[in-house]
């Protein structure tokens, strides 16, 4: 279980496997494709009440790419719980032989007008980070996951007011692995769905589901 995560109810298990356009239990390797292993969410409720930033994690079944190829994700985000995206947080990671050297963050706004998409899309500036291998700078980050060497973890970390956030919960939409940082390039691995998103209540600090299964792709 991750540091930074609530553990589930005694009883009860919050996991799930990765939904993709392109998934199921075994398929053939696609060119360029980024299979995902696992995520996280957590807020800083533990800390400040009502919570005031959010933590996204992602985990890669790689450490790297090679050549001039990219590990890219994003998150959609819904702050106003009426089931569309207000945001859209992006991270593209570059490689230097095979392994992961460096991390560009881009925040996104949306148009509330899509459960799917993030319409009229446009780059802001932020205080969001992401950071590869738990880097960030922040006592209340995730650690990384037991889940064997081969895989590569990448965290955001995103003020609410930065997303947008007023009241109410914190839906993640979606989180998946894409061909670009930009939330609407088309995806490979994702994890929660327009109608099951992952959701933090910066409130009560509750997060739901706490952790998502690892889970490799063939």
């Amino acid at each position: 279980m991750l540091r930074g995560c609530s553990e589930a109810p005694i009883g009860s298990e919050h996991r799930a496997n990765p939904e993709s356009r392109n998934s199921h239990p075994q398929r053939e390797p696609m060119q360029n494709h980024q299979d995902a292993k696992g995520a996280c969410i957590a807020s800083n409720h533990a800390s400040v009440v009502p919570a005031t930033t959010a933590y996204l994690r992602l985990d890669f079944d790689d450490v790297g790419r090679g050549g001039a190829n990219t590990m890219d994700g994003c998150w959609l985000v819904d702050v106003n719980q009426n089931g569309n995206v207000d945001r859209g947080l992006c991270f593209s990671i570059s490689s230097t032989a095979n392994l992961a050297s460096s991390i560009t963050t881009t925040l996104f706004t949306c148009n509330d007008s899509s459960s799917t998409t993030c319409g009229g899309d446009a780059a802001v500036a932020s205080s969001a980070v992401c950071a590869f291998n738990n880097a960030t700078a922040d006592a209340d980050q995730l650690t990384d996951c037991d889940a064997g060497d081969d895989d590569l973890a990448v965290e955001c970390s995103a003020s609410l007011a930065d997303l947008g956030w007023i009241s109410g919960t914190v839906s993640l939409i979606q989180g998946c692995t894409s061909t670009s940082a930009q939330p609407n390039s088309a995806t490979f691995d994702c994890f929660g769905s327009p109608g099951a998103p992952l959701i933090i209540d910066p409130q009560t600090g509750s997060n739901v589901p706490v952790e998502l299964e690892f889970f490799v792709i063939e």
